[in-house]
C-alpha cells in the first residue's frame, strides 16, 4: 500500500510543502494549534493516483478559490475497499488471487507466480509507508474523506464492498467522527464486461446506505467521451485510466462535490504535473496540465451537469 506525500496547498502568493512525518512530529495532539486548512484524505487505487493525483488537482482547484488545503492519499494499483481494510490487517491480500479462488478455481503457476509477487511488492508498500491506520488516523482528524471502491464495484457480491464499505464508514467515522464522506463513483471498464448503469446503481445503494456523498465520477466520464471522444477522457481504448482531460475532469466533479460549488470558471493551466510516454517508451516525461479554455470549459460545464442532473439517494 503506497501512502503518497501530504501537501499543504494555500492560496496564490504563497505555497508550503510540510512532509507528512514533519506534521506528525511538530508537535503533540495537545500542544496542537487548530488547523483552519481543509484536510482531505484520499482512499483509492490508479483511478485516483494517475495523471497527476486527485490530491494535486483538487488542492489547486481549491487554492484557485482561495481554501488551503492539506492531503494525503492511499493508494495501489488494483485495490479494492476489501483489499485496503485486509492490508491495514497485515494480511496483503491481491485482488487477482482472491478473484480465481472466490470462483472455485486453483490459480495457475503463472498466476500464482504473479500473486507472489504482487505480494511482495504490497508487503513492501506497507512496510516502507505505514498502514492505513498510520495514514489517516495518525495524521487525523480530516476534515473530507474520498473514498474510490475501485473494480470491486463492478463485481460487489466476490469482492465484498457493500460489508467493506460499511466497515470502512464505520473506520473513518470512529476517527474522524465530523468528516463528510464522498464515494468517489469511478466508471465501467469495457474489459470486465460491466455497464455503467450497473455501477451507477451499486454506488448509489453504497452512498445510500452509508449516508455518504455520492461523486458520479464514471457518468461524467462517458458522458464527456460520448461528446468529444477527441479528448484523453482515457489513456486509449484498451487503457481505462483516465487520461490528462480525464484527470482534470475528475477533478471538477470531486471538487464541485466536496465544496457544494460549482467547478465553472476554474483554472484550465495548473501546477500538477502528470506523465506522458516518451516515443522510445524508456522513460515517461512530465509535464505540466495546460488545457485549452474551450475544452477546461466543456469539461467544468459536464462535470456541473452530471451533479446537478443526479437524482436524489
Amino acid at each position: 500500500m503506497l501512502v503518497r506525500a501530504t501537501f499543504r496547498h494555500v492560496p496564490p502568493g504563497a505555497t508550503l510543502l510540510v512532509p507528512l512525518h514533519l506534521l506528525i512530529l511538530a508537535c503533540s495532539p495537545s500542544e496542537a494549534a487548530p488547523d483552519p486548512a481543509l484536510r482531505i484524505f484520499y482512499l483509492g487505487n490508479s483511478f485516483t493516483g494517475m495523471a497527476g493525483g486527485q490530491p494535486n488537482l483538487v488542492a489547486e482547484f481549491l487554492a484557485a478559490r482561495g481554501v488551503e488545503s492539506v492531503s494525503a492519499a492511499v493508494t495501489a494499483g488494483g485495490e479494492t475497499l476489501s483489499g485496503h481494510l485486509a492490508t491495514n490487517r497485515g494480511e496483503v491480500p491481491t485482488w487477482r488471487e482472491r478473484r480465481i479462488t472466490e470462483r472455485g478455481r486453483q490459480p495457475t503457476k503463472a498466476v500464482a507466480d504473479v500473486t507472489a509477487a504482487l505480494r511482495a511488492k504490497r508487503a513492501e508498500w506497507a512496510a516502507r509507508a505505514g498502514t492505513l491506520d498510520h495514514a489517516f488516523v495518525d495524521a487525523g482528524p480530516w476534515d473530507v474523506v474520498v473514498v474510490q471502491p475501485g473494480r470491486g464495484i463492478v463485481e460487489p457480491e466476490l469482492f465484498g464492498v457493500l460489508p467493506a464499505a460499511r466497515a470502512l464508514t464505520k473506520y473513518f467515522r470512529t476517527h474522524s467522527k465530523d468528516a463528510t464522506i464522498v464515494l468517489y463513483a469511478a466508471w465501467a471498464d469495457p474489459r470486465e464486461g460491466a455497464s455503467q448503469p450497473e455501477i451507477d446503481v451499486t454506488a448509489r445503494r453504497i452512498a445510500r446506505e452509508n449516508d455518504l456523498v455520492l461523486a458520479p465520477v464514471g457518468t461524467a466520464m462517458h458522458a464527456a467521451f460520448a461528446e468529444r471522444p477527441d479528448l484523453d477522457i482515457f489513456v486509449s481504448l484498451g487503457d481505462p485510466h483516465p487520461g490528462r482531460d480525464g484527470g482534470y475532469l475528475i477533478a471538477c466533479v470531486l471538487y464541485a462535490s466536496i465544496t457544494g460549488k460549482s467547478p465553472i470558471g476554474l483554472p484550465a493551466n495548473l501546477e500538477t504535473r502528470y506523465a506522458v510516454e516518451r516515443p522510445d517508451k524508456r522513460q515517461n516525461r512530465l509535464v505540466g496540465y495546460r488545457l485549452p479554455e474551450a475544452d477546461a470549459k466543456f469539461l467544468q460545464d459536464v462535470a456541473w451537469n452530471t451533479i446537478s442532473a443526479m437524482e436524489p439517494l
